[in-house]
């Protein structure tokens, strides 16, 4: 069975995956793969990191203060009851 922390777990973990990808221009191959692979580098420290009990710390470590993370953005009370991380969080501390 799959609680609520280990879902919100997941689904912070999906969230900054997807937050990671960019497109960017190609100005020069080098560069470009060095951007990928910073960027693989920490999309893999963070789902490596995932368990309840390790995801507050990857996320002080890897997500910056301007960052937003959105999860079913409805301020909806009633699903608020049921799935307490929906919304919009700014930061690490939308990780926690």
């Amino acid at each position: 069975m799959v609680t609520i922390a280990q879902s919100k777990s997941l689904v912070a973990a999906i969230a900054l995956v997807a937050s990671i990808t960019t497109i960017t221009p190609v100005v020069a191959q080098s560069n470009s793969e060095t951007q990928s692979a910073a960027s693989l580098s920490v999309a893999m420290d963070f789902l490596s990191n995932t368990a309840p009990d390790k995801v507050e710390a990857a996320a002080e470590r890897l997500v910056t203060p301007d960052a937003t993370y959105v999860s079913l953005n409805f301020e909806n009370p009633k699903l608020k009851k049921i799935l307490p991380w929906t919304g919009t969080y700014k930061g690490p501390e939308a990780y926690s």
